[in-house]
């Protein structure tokens, strides 16, 4: 995935008001793992994302760390409080 591509995808998640998942290839990891963030907070982690990965989607510090795919995803954002109450 391109950062082009990539910043294409957070476009189309803040026009349709939803979440992304972005999975990220890790070495030593067998699969990838998934980060998702809300459509609330797409404008924070765009910005996360274009400052710390590559034109390739490599983070600029840890080259092998790779975002691989990223995918608009209806996400459910709980607040600090909220977690605490469900996860007592």
């Amino acid at each position: 995935m391109t950062k082009k591509e990539f910043l294409e995808v957070c476009e189309r998640c803040k026009k349709e008001e939803i979440g992304i998942i972005v999975m990220v290839s890790i070495p030593g990891n067998k699969f990838c793992e998934g980060i998702t963030n809300s459509y609330e907070d797409i404008e924070n982690k765009e910005k996360y994302y274009d400052e710390t990965y590559g034109e390739n989607m490599n983070h600029k510090k840890a080259k092998d760390i790779r975002i691989v795919h990223a995918v608009p995803f209806p996400v459910h954002a709980y607040t600090e409080e909220e977690i605490k109450k469900l996860y007592k």
